[in-house]
Parts: C-alpha cells; sequence; structure tokens
C-alpha cells in the first residue's frame, strides 16, 4: 500500500531543507499536536545513517523514539528512508510558486 501526503510550506527549499534536517529545527516542528512535542533529535544524514526522534506528551504520560534508517539523500530533492519496521518512506522537496 502507498499512502501520499501533501503540504506546502511557504518558504524557500533551502530553509524547508535546512529545518527538515537540523536536530534543533525538528525539535520545535516534529509533532503532530500541542498536546506532544519533541524533546531530542538526533540526525546522522547520510546513506546508511540514522536518525532518532523522541516523541512525548507534554504531560510525560507517553513517548516513544521515531527512527529509522537513511537510504538514499537528494539534497534539497528528497530523503528516503526506512523505518524499524521495514516501512519505506520518501520526503520529496518540489518547489512551487508559493514554496515548497
Amino acid at each position: 500500500m502507498k499512502i501520499v501526503i501533501e503540504t506546502e510550506v511557504q518558504a524557500p527549499l533551502a530553509t524547508v531543507w535546512d529545518t527538515w534536517v537540523t536536530p534543533n529545527d525538528i525539535t520545535n516542528w516534529n509533532f503532530a499536536i500541542d498536546d506532544w512535542c519533541c524533546p531530542r533529535a538526533e540526525v546522522n544524514l547520510e546513506v546508511g545513517g540514522n536518525f532518532n526522534y523522541r516523541m512525548e506528551a507534554k504531560d510525560s504520560s507517553k513517548g516513544f523514539d521515531f527512527e529509522g534508517t537513511f537510504t538514499k539523500i537528494e539534497s534539497n530533492e528528497s530523503i528516503h528512508f526506512k523505518l524499524g519496521d521495514n516501512r519505506v518512506v520518501i520526503v520529496e522537496f518540489i518547489e512551487t510558486i508559493n514554496g515548497v
């Protein structure tokens, strides 16, 4: 099964890319709802490198590590990675008139 999710960010491509791959930035945006946070992000941005994002409820009632291994990286174009359960994820960065 293939799932596609799209969003548009109104910012330059270089800014969006850097925000996606920089640990300090990841901790500021990587949570689905305001009741959660990402207190820690580790990124080894190279093929075969790993990432680990700690996800936690702000009330500390639950949390988990979101982690995987990078399988392909095309700077400012795409990031491919495999999660621990073998799901494959491809993130594409496509410039539009309004941003990325």
